[in-house]
């Protein structure tokens, strides 16, 4: 089970559209994403990447409740294999193509995957994430650039730890109309990834620590627009105890 935290909006936006929103990572809350390059040609490759956060952690988090939902949203809680996938050879994509394009956004699901990954609150400083996305994720063989996307859009800086984050990933490049990887932002800010009907009906949702009777009616009135009775959804109220 993995757990999301946030607004009342933004839960109904998930309802209405069945649907989970993949952001650019260089639009998430930490700028420090998309400040550093990889390689020596200082290639912004995060800012082509889109992710979905989440945390495998089900002890309730303060933290999270107050930066995403202001004790007044939900925390929602969806199976790991949430996702409509498509398979592509021998892997399995959020996208139906293998090669993907929108304007300069290019994505090779031969580069990426479905499964869920643990951010890794490694980078103590600026000197670490240097080193980080200029020698881990990059590196030559042969006079050829080999890039190892597995490492991106995983590295934070400690001071982000108390997310316990977990992510799915979908990683882009930026590409010229020739296909080469230029270094240029994108036009696409996110994506829209559909959820599958029986997880939806088996989610588990929490009210905020602050959620009153006003809240909990939001929510089950959006419940009953979606579902009518047929699902498995128990709103619980949050454990938490905060003035």
């Amino acid at each position: 089970m993995l757990y999301h935290y946030t607004s009342l909006a933004t839960f109904a936006l998930i309802l209405t559209t069945k649907s989970i929103k993949f952001n650019r990572l260089d639009l998430v809350d930490d700028p420090d994403e998309s400040l550093f390059g990889y390689g020596d040609s200082d290639m912004k490759l995060n800012s082509s990447s889109f992710v979905s956060c989440w945390t495998e952690d089900k002890v309730e988090n303060i933290a999270l409740w107050k930066m995403y939902t202001d004790l007044k949203g939900v925390r929602i809680g969806l199976d790991k294999d949430m996702f409509v996938v498509y398979k592509i050879n021998d892997k399995t994509s959020f996208l139906k193509e293998r090669f993907y394009r929108d304007g300069h956004l290019a994505v090779n699901s031969d580069m990426n995957n479905t499964e869920p990954c643990n951010v890794k609150y490694d980078l103590k400083d600026d000197n670490d994430a240097v080193k980080c996305y200029k020698e881990y994720a990059v590196s030559c063989k042969n006079g050829d650039i080999l890039l190892h996307t597995n490492e991106i859009g995983i590295h934070k800086k400690k001071y982000w730890d108390f997310q316990k984050e977990t992510r799915f990933i979908i990683r882009g490049m930026s590409v010229n109309e020739k296909g080469a990887i230029i270094d240029r932002p994108l036009e696409r800010e996110s994506f829209y990834i559909p959820l599958k009907w029986e997880a939806m009906k088996k989610m588990q949702v929490v009210l905020g620590p602050k959620a009153g009777e006003g809240e909990r009616a939001i929510v089950d009135a959006l419940l009953y627009k979606i579902f009518q009775d047929d699902h498995d959804i128990d709103v619980k109220k949050s454990v938490v105890r905060i003035r």
